[in-house]
């Protein structure tokens, strides 16, 4: 949050630790850049939710992230923990619209094609007629 501070950036970037599950859905609405920069995610269940709205994913390398997103296709993927590297990720997505509409597109094609509700029972059920 220092560094939000530091660029002047807090009209343009919500950030929060938590948030009760009832306000998700609104803030994915109005946002256009979800950030995850975690050592730890087994799977990944926000950035899937993030993906169903369409939103880029900019995050960091973990088992979560390797699974969910195709790098620099459905989302970004960093190894790095800098915030310059962040920063600069962000300000240069934002400035390439086509790149940023790609990657929403695919994002949410993905969430879409993967992980919503009717796809997930398709794979279940697949999954037990094959037995």
């Amino acid at each position: 949050f220092n560094k939000i501070r530091e660029l002047e950036l807090t009209n343009y970037v919500i950030y929060r630790e938590a948030l009760p599950q009832s306000e998700l859905s609104q803030l994915y609405k109005t946002t256009d850049i979800f950030l995850l920069p975690s050592k730890y995610e087994i799977f990944g269940m926000v950035m899937m939710e993030a993906m169903t709205f369409g939103l880029p994913i900019i995050t960091s390398y973990n088992g979560g992230s390797s699974t969910i997103i195709d790098n620099r296709k459905n989302g970004i993927i960093l190894r790095e923990f800098d915030t310059d590297v962040w920063s600069n990720e962000v300000v240069n997505l934002l400035k390439d619209e086509r790149s940023w509409m790609q990657i929403s597109v695919a994002a949410q094609n993905t969430g879409a094609e993967r992980f919503s509700w009717q796809a997930i029972v398709s794979q279940v059920l697949s999954t037990m007629n094959e037995k």
